[in-house]
Parts: C-alpha cells; structure tokens; sequence
C-alpha cells in the first residue's frame, strides 16, 4: 500500500505531498493564545491541538503548522 493515502488524512483538503516532502512543523511559541490571536486576526482558519493549535497546508504553502509551546 501507498503512503500518500496516509499522508491524505494530514492535510485534510488539500492534496497529498509527494513521500519525500515536508509534510509539517511544529513550532514552538512562548504564548499559544497570543500566536493563535496573530493567526486568526490574518483570516487563516486554525483548529486546537491537544496543547495547542494547527494551521492546514492549504493555508500555510503546502506545509500543515503545529503551534505548540515552548518548553520550559
């Protein structure tokens, strides 16, 4: 079996990457709230995370973004 039928359920509305692409990063932000509040106020959907929340590759030029905080 494929992997790109996998890859297709990370990026829901948006096409499969290629197996050797970047599908997504996590990025680590010092405030979630504050960083969501930026995102949002520029008219890009997000949905909360478990500790955080996820911008769709369809809104961010082909790469899902987790934001999550920082450690520490």
């Amino acid at each position: 079996m494929s992997q790109r039928p996998i890859a297709g359920n990370l990026h829901p509305g948006g096409p499969a990457p290629a197996t050797s692409d970047l599908a997504a990063m996590t990025i680590a932000v010092d405030d979630v709230a504050a960083a969501r509040a930026i995102v949002d106020s520029a008219g890009i959907d997000t949905r909360g995370t478990f500790d955080g929340f996820f911008v769709s590759a369809r809104d961010a030029y082909g790469f899902g973004l987790f934001f999550s905080p920082a450690a520490g």
